[in-house]
């Protein structure tokens, strides 16, 4: 998946401007809505996992900022749920949870470009800061997504990103400028 959000990235940057959600000017935009999100486990030494993936549905939210035609800023909250992973560990069989990061904040730089008229397709890049279970980080984030005209100043936007090594989630976002 990265090679392929790379080059969605690149060919971003290398085209002409995006149709947006009506405007190709400077604007301030506000994108809300579902996120299902997918977590790959891994079993601490001497563990077992009951399984070895798990997923739940959350909300985002993201506020951002176009310039320059195709790009953006975002900075925006992602809760994925309860991604929790059980099994045991030891001797004892004593048990154990393993925790995807389930809610966190978002900074990532946007570039799109139009592909028919109201439609548009864009690469993510940038970092997502997680917590879960007590336990926190910084992981790399990239996505590839398109957005569907709805009026001069709404979109309907689908989208695939991948956090760190093992998180994937599919967001479907009304993108509202104002």
């Amino acid at each position: 998946m990265r090679p392929l959000a790379l080059a969605c990235l690149a060919l971003s940057l290398a085209t002409a401007p995006a149709t947006g959600a009506g405007s190709d000017s400077d604007s301030t935009y506000l994108v809300a809505g579902l996120t299902h999100g997918g977590f790959e486990g891994v079993a601490p030494p001497g563990c077992t996992l009951d399984a070895t993936s798990a997923s739940a549905t959350g909300a985002s939210l993201a506020v951002g900022y176009r310039y320059a035609g195709p790009f953006a800023v975002e900075f925006g909250y992602l809760s994925l749920g309860a991604l929790d992973l059980h099994g045991i560990c030891g001797i004892a069989a004593s048990p154990v949870t393993v925790s995807a990061p389930d809610s966190g904040v978002q900074l990532a730089l946007l570039a799109g470009f139009g592909i028919a008229p109201r439609w548009e397709l864009y690469g993510r890049a940038g970092l997502y800061s997680w917590s879960a279970a007590g336990r926190g980080g910084t992981e790399a984030l990239l996505g590839v997504g398109a957005q569907r005209a709805l009026g001069v100043r709404t979109a309907l936007r689908l989208e695939h990103q991948r956090i760190g090594s093992d998180l994937d989630a599919l967001n479907l976002t009304v993108h509202i400028e104002f």
